[in-house]
């Protein structure tokens, strides 16, 4: 791999060799939620892109405080290198990558494959939950930089200023 990619992605024999790894949280992300029930890499925490990520009143972004809370109730603080993966091709990965990176979470990477191939390759599956972790403190909040970037492409008026962040109780 290049050494881009090596800083966005992680194959399917790393993840399986770093399973155990505590450092690490891994996170699925489903437009088909009912997929992660199904089966899911062990230990990952299961999101539906459209519930769990987006406010349910104003169907935009959840705001730094939730994003924040959302992560830490399930065990993710800042510490941890979040890898993800999903249906679609990771689409909703992908999203959520540039999520994590919009509210400043620099420490994540994607699966160089979609869910399929991980299923496809005989790798270890669950279908139980993970037990949820102890909540941690998970601080959001949205760099200049990457708000800038993505205000000047999207148009968008964001309510939060650069530099906020989310606490957790």
């Amino acid at each position: 791999m290049s050494n881009y990619t090596k800083d966005v992605l992680v194959d399917t024999q790393w993840l399986e060799d770093h399973l155990d790894d505590d450092s690490i949280r891994i996170v699925e992300v489903d437009e088909n939620p009912a997929l992660y029930a199904e089966a899911h890499i062990p230990g990952a925490i299961g999101f539906d892109w459209k519930k769990d990520l987006q406010d349910q009143v104003k169907r935009d972004f959840l705001g730094p405080e939730a994003f924040g809370e959302l992560f830490g109730s399930h065990g993710v603080s800042n510490d941890h290198l979040v890898v993800l993966y999903g249906d679609r091709n990771n689409w909703f990965a992908a999203y959520t990558y540039w999520y994590l990176k919009y509210y400043g979470h620099d420490n994540v990477k994607l699966l160089n494959a979609p869910r399929e191939k991980w299923i496809g390759e005989n790798r270890p599956n669950a279908r139980v939950r993970p037990r949820p972790g102890n909540s941690t403190r998970f601080v959001s909040g949205s760099t200049g930089t990457m708000k800038r970037a993505a205000a000047y492409a999207f148009g968008w008026k964001h309510q939060t200023t650069p530099g906020t962040k989310a606490k957790l109780a």
